[in-house]
């Protein structure tokens, strides 16, 4: 019951980002906008919560981590009540921005929060799963339920349901969940961050995990299927909830794996799955008539498959290595993969020509950084060569 009450809590905090995506084309009629002033609201969402992630932590430590939670779900609300009202695009993207800031503590205090309670190793692993399918049914299916919102609510559909999700955490936080913050006694300011970022231990995983290919794809494909394909905002939601299946549920069972074949061999066969991925990508950027939904959704599936146990396994290996930094690698990481997938969104939308070739040469060029980090990681944990 515990672990399922921080689930839902992560849930409602990661869906703030994407749940309005499905409205994008609506809301860039409705205003007038362009492509790029549209994942604007994408954007500034990103880079608020960014900004937040950094001092969040460092809160949570010092006036307790229930607290900071809860003031987040309360910002988060009051941002999700401005979008509701807002008749403007400046004040629109004003409430995504007091969104942002409010989503970043609970994202950031929620995995530290309960894993405090868990020291069994193999557990640990099991509860990283289900974080990250957490994070990944958030992700991809909130434009699902957004989609559905804005079918039966309108244009702001999808902001109406958020303010009534973030009302109910705030609800959850408060009078539901049980936790006794204990307020550190040595407390760092953000210099703290310096022996972090200087970890190749810590940020080689943090590259090769928060680099995703999941945000510029995940936000982009509501311009190229329903304005481009013809894509149906019921069918839309279809397609981006299969992404998020595929990543939820391959965090869930393929873990099982490591019980049959060594997760080195694992990893050898997820990197080769990933450098795969790209040249079909690359395919698909090139030859833009070939891509259609079908095809762009099993390409995209198939490559996010390649990350699943890596992911797992070079964090846990960074948790290990620094194991008095857990929210501060958890804040680096979230930083990394809101302003790379933030400005891979921008670049997309920028040189944006009416198919899905920006996205997939965007996502072509992060895998280009995905996978050297992994191979990296790789080397250090596996082969022991400390010197890469």
């Amino acid at each position: 019951m515990k672990l399922l009450i921080y689930l839902v809590l992560l849930f409602i905090a990661e869906a703030e980002i994407e749940i309005c995506v499905p409205a994008f084309p609506i809301i860039k009629s409705y205003f007038n906008l362009s492509e790029f002033e549209v994942e604007w609201l994408f954007g500034a969402n990103v880079l608020a919560h960014c900004i937040g992630a950094i001092f969040a932590g460092i809160i949570g430590d010092k006036y307790g981590k229930k607290k900071t939670m809860l003031y987040g779900f309360i910002i988060l609300s009051i941002g999700s009540l401005v979008t509701v009202i807002a008749n403007s695009y400046p004040i629109l993207i004003l409430g995504r921005i007091i969104q942002g800031l409010g989503m970043s503590g609970p994202v950031v205090v929620c995995y530290p929060m309960f894993i405090e309670s868990v020291k069994d190793g193999a557990q640990r692993l099991k509860i990283i799963g289900y974080f990250n399918a957490a994070f990944a049914f958030a992700v991809g299916f909130a434009p699902s339920i957004g989609s559905f919102a804005t079918i039966l609510f309108g244009a702001n559909g999808s902001f109406k349901l958020m303010l009534f999700l973030s009302v109910i955490a705030v609800f959850i936080t408060h009078f539901i969940l049980k936790y006794d913050d204990i307020k550190s006694e040595n407390t760092d300011n953000i210099g703290g961050y310096l022996p972090i970022l200087k970890s190749k231990d810590a940020m080689l995983p943090t590259i090769f995990n928060n680099c995703t290919i999941y945000l510029p794809y995940i936000t982009m494909i509501p311009l190229v299927f329903v304005n481009e394909m013809g894509v149906s905002q019921e069918k839309l939601g279809f397609y981006a909830g299969f992404g998020a299946m595929t990543w939820g549920l391959g965090n869930i069972f393929l873990g099982h794996l490591t019980k049959f074949i060594k997760i080195q061999n694992i990893i050898k066969i997820s990197l080769s799955i990933l450098c795969f991925g790209g040249l079909m990508l690359l395919f698909l950027a090139l030859f833009p008539h070939f891509a259609s939904p079908v095809i762009i959704t099993a390409v995209f599936c198939f490559t996010i498959s390649g990350f699943i146990i890596p992911a797992n396994e070079f964090y846990l290996h960074s948790l290990d290595k620094m194991p008095d930094a857990k929210a501060k690698i958890g804040t680096i990481g979230i930083v990394v993969r809101f302003v790379t997938g933030s400005i891979a969104t921008q670049i997309a939308s920028y040189f944006y020509t009416s198919n899905f070739t920006s996205t997939a040469f965007v996502m072509c060029f992060m895998l280009l950084i995905i996978i050297p980090s992994g191979i990296l990681m790789y080397r250090r944990k596996f082969l022991h060569l400390k010197n890469v």
